[in-house]
């Protein structure tokens, strides 16, 4: 299979439907970042995002680490 490639088979039978989970995420990603850019070119604050992190959970703070980056990806404010 192709990395990337969408397949469909008919769901009628049973059969699997494979999807491309990048190719998705990154639809929705532009799809969000456009609803921001509307949302501050109508006149309203751009939205923020902080993260606080307790204790020192290195999986903590790579899920923080990560949703840094996609609120930064969609156009919002970060810290």
């Amino acid at each position: 299979m192709v990395p990337g490639a969408v397949v469909t088979l008919c769901c009628c039978r049973g059969d699997a439907v494979v999807i491309s989970g990048r190719k998705l995420a990154r639809q929705i990603r532009q799809e969000a970042r456009h609803e921001v850019e509307q949302w501050v070119a109508a006149g309203n604050r751009r939205r923020h995002l902080s993260v606080v992190l307790v204790g020192e959970n290195p999986a903590s703070r790579s899920y923080g680490l990560n949703k840094t980056k996609a609120a930064a990806d969609v156009g919002w404010f970060q810290e």
